[in-house]
């Protein structure tokens, strides 16, 4: 990796130096016992492969986390200790990003990103069903926010952009 440095998402959505990375494998400890028995080591290409955990949110009962995963939405139930991929119905080469649960915990909101139109979409919980709220074409749009009442939905869009 001479001359060479990317950052990439890592577990909790923050930027690490792949470097960084690389130093830290080469400190592992290694078992020789293990590759006798035909087992290797992970090496930094099955690190980087690993998905990734974007945007955890957990509801104000503390039972359930929303995240956004491999450009999906999961939704990890702690009692049951089980993650359920939600059907939010995006297209090929769309990602969702930044989940945000609504007062009462029985909707999230969210964002797409990547390819195809980009929009602020809406999932329901009860039915396991999505709706697009908004959509803002090529326009970057970011954080959904939820109002108090649950009845609102603020949201940035990038520079220069209207609504």
């Amino acid at each position: 990796m001479k001359g060479y440095t990317r950052l990439i998402p890592m577990a909790i959505g923050r930027p690490v130096c792949v470097c960084a990375i690389a130093a830290a494998c080469a400190l592992l400890p290694w078992n020789p016992a293990s590759r006798a028995q035909g087992k290797r080591g992970m090496t930094l290409v099955d690190l980087l492969n690993i998905p990734r955990i974007a945007d955890p949110q957990i509801t104000t009962d503390g039972r359930r986390i929303a995240f956004a995963a491999a450009g999906q939405l999961w939704l990890y139930d702690r009692d049951r200790r089980v993650a359920i991929r939600a059907h939010t119905g995006i297209t090929p080469g769309q990602g969702i990003l930044e989940p945000a649960w609504a007062p009462g915990d029985s909707l999230i909101a969210y964002r797409t990103l990547f390819s195809g139109s980009l929009f602020l979409g809406l999932y329901h919980l009860e039915t396991d069903t999505a709706d697009s709220l908004f959509s803002s074409g090529m326009r970057n749009l970011r954080t959904p926010s939820w109002s108090p009442d649950g009845r609102r939905i603020a949201f940035q869009l990038s520079a220069g952009d209207s609504a």
